[in-house]
């Protein structure tokens, strides 16, 4: 597992609990400062994923950040950036998924890829929203 953490305390932190936990060999939390990103229609910074390995392939996508004061749909960047990576069956969860930017995030998605489908998960307490991409293009 590879997670992306723009503050370096509260990723040591997290780094912390998974090696007292003994998961530290499952999963690699990346410093990933917030950069200036350009996309058609947004910009604004975002997760550096220069720290991620090359030729990574995802087949679960959790998108719990950047915090919501950081910009407008400061979660939008998560598919742009990623979808070429997403394996076919992946899923993508979006956390939050009750506030509006969250819902417009998920809106955007669909309108740039149609062929996500939506899934109904059980209620959560802000939210998660389910996306999953075919099994076969």
């Amino acid at each position: 597992m590879h997670s992306l953490e723009h503050d370096a305390e509260f990723a040591q932190k997290t780094r912390d609990h998974l090696r007292a936990e003994g998961l530290d060999a499952f999963a690699t939390v990346y410093d990933a400062p917030l950069l200036p990103l350009e996309l058609p229609g947004w910009s604004a910074p975002w997760y550096s994923t220069r720290v991620l390995p090359e030729g990574l392939r995802i087949d679960l996508l959790v998108v719990d950040g950047p915090p919501w004061f950081v910009t407008e749909l400061p979660r939008y960047p998560a598919l742009p950036v990623f979808r070429t990576a997403l394996q076919p069956g992946a899923l993508v969860l979006l956390d939050d998924a009750a506030r509006p930017e969250e819902r417009e995030c998920v809106k955007r998605w669909r309108g740039s890829w149609p062929e996500l489908l939506e899934l109904r998960l059980p209620p959560a307490e802000k939210g998660v929203a389910g996306l999953m991409l075919p099994r076969q293009a």
